[in-house]
């Protein structure tokens, strides 16, 4: 049967913005560490950080992931930016899985 989708549907648009290949790769690295910064997710994805830097960014607006300011666990500690999955990333995320599965 057909099923009715509101024309209006914010998750609509961020099914379009996490489909894209390199974002579900970057929301699939999130969903199994808790927080990691840009250059860690570049490293496990083997993807420059400036290109992972910018999908970030296009996460954020669309609530996928969030950001916020800590201190690296480095030997030298520095400021860096941290990005976790949102809820609603999470859940995108996983409605995302269930159509590739079929």
């Amino acid at each position: 049967g057909l099923i009715f989708i509101e024309h209006d549907n914010p998750d609509i648009e961020r099914l379009h913005i996490a489909a894209q290949s390199t974002r579900l790769w970057i929301l699939n690295a999130l969903t199994r560490k808790d927080k990691m910064y840009a250059s860690n997710i570049a490293r496990e994805l083997d993807i420059e950080r400036k290109i992972i830097a910018f999908h970030l960014n296009t996460l954020e607006k669309a609530g996928l992931v969030k950001s916020e300011f800590g201190l690296s666990d480095d030997y030298r500690p520095a400021a860096v930016k941290y990005y976790q999955l949102t809820p609603k990333g999470k859940e995108i995320f996983e409605d995302i899985l269930k159509i590739l599965k079929k």
